[in-house]
């Protein structure tokens, strides 16, 4: 008797995690279908690189190595 009711909990176990496998992937389809919207720090982090790539701009345009190059070519 005592196997009995160890085989019964053992197939009900399996069969609520194979429920909850179903379950996470169904959340886990609806949550990649989702689009993605930016955030806050998406716009911040695009502004920062903006304005580090427009300050290396400016310091290699004031570069003396710059200046050197051009007249040399």
């Amino acid at each position: 008797m005592h196997e009995i009711n160890q085989s019964v909990f053992f197939r009900q176990a399996t069969q609520a995690h194979l429920r909850l496998l179903q379950e996470s992937e169904q959340i886990r389809m609806l949550e990649s279908a989702r689009p993605y919207t930016p955030s806050l720090w998406d716009k911040v982090a695009l502004i920062l690189g903006n304005w580090l790539i427009s300050l290396g701009s400016k310091l290699r345009a004031r570069s003396i190595y710059t200046k050197l190059s051009e007249k040399h070519v």
